[in-house]
């Protein structure tokens, strides 16, 4: 899944990132990554970052989400790049 990352308080910053899965629960304004453990497959990530973005739009396999505050964009990204590496090592060393 593709993601765009953009911010209000600076026009230029723009991350785009490829990362393996995406939820979002428009409830609680999280947002989560499934994964796996060994042979448990429903485990799930939950974003630590507390800012809701201001705009967000899922399209086919493309997601952009647009904060704020570009420090709430830049947490969201390092979360993304961390629960991305955690997902897919727990899909390549996966049993069962």
């Amino acid at each position: 899944m593709n993601i765009e990352l953009t911010c209000g308080d600076d026009r230029k910053y723009l991350r785009k990132l490829e990362v393996y899965a995406l939820c979002f629960d428009p409830r609680s304004g999280t947002f989560s990554m499934p994964y796996c453990i060994g042979d448990d497959w429903l485990q799930v990530m939950r974003c630590p970052v507390a800012t809701v973005p201001t705009q967000l739009q899922f399209q086919w396999a493309r997601v952009a989400i647009h904060f704020e505050k570009q420090a709430d964009a830049a947490a969201f990204n390092a979360w993304l790049v961390e629960a991305d590496e955690k997902a897919r090592e727990g899909y390549r060393t996966m049993r069962g």
